[in-house]
């Protein structure tokens, strides 16, 4: 007589396929990598076949780690879409172009009053400050070249008023501080005050 408990081997791979118990047992030692890894071959086992993911095992990760990636851009360029964009679009953007600053070639006085006219006072107080450069550089107090810094110019002049309209000039050139009409006429105030200070240093050195 067969024991009631004797089962044939049919019934306990019947079994297995209806359950598989041993998917639901978390092994000693099992990192969360491993659940997740397992967990993820069972959900494509489930769609594609038991042999799907053992075949494709690197493709799939890699597709996963792609993923991984672009959602993580896509979140960054969501909070800080300005990590992704140029000074020049940034500028475009707010109706300002930022573009190579020169000293040579420009009748500062008039593009001056006509920046001012027409309300760009970004353009105004960039404007005011390469004319200050240019009566600097004429003076040859300064050694003005198009790749340096302002940072450079207020070294080589050392001069409060001037480290003070370079800031000006920097917060409004390159960043996102909005120019207005106080702030144009403080800087133009300032570009008046060095041109001050040259010429009566340039009459004291007369002989």
């Amino acid at each position: 007589m067969t024991s009631p408990l004797t089962m044939d081997s049919l019934q306990i791979d019947n079994l297995r396929q209806e359950y598989d118990y041993d998917s639901q047992i978390v092994k000693p030692g099992s990192s969360y990598f491993d659940l997740l890894r397992e967990a993820l071959r069972n959900f494509i086992d489930s769609i594609f076949g038991s042999d799907t993911y053992a075949e494709n095992q690197q493709l799939i990760w890699s597709l996963i780690a792609i993923a991984i990636v672009i959602a993580i851009v896509a979140v960054i360029m969501i909070k800080r879409p300005d990590l992704f964009f140029s000074r020049k679009s940034r500028g475009d953007k707010m109706g300002y172009t930022v573009s190579e600053d020169t000293i040579y070639g420009i009748d500062f006085d008039t593009e001056i009053t006509l920046a001012a006219e027409n309300g760009n006072y970004r353009e105004a107080i960039r404007l005011t400050y390469l004319k200050t450069l240019r009566l600097l550089s004429d003076r040859e107090i300064i050694d003005w070249q198009p790749f340096k810094t302002p940072s450079q110019y207020t070294r080589e002049f050392q001069d409060e008023k001037l480290r003070i309209m370079t800031n000006h000039f920097l917060r409004v050139r390159y960043g996102d501080f909005d120019a207005d009409k106080d702030l144009f006429a403080t800087v133009c105030s300032l570009a008046d005050s060095i041109a001050g200070t040259i010429n009566e240093n340039k009459l004291n050195d007369t002989p």
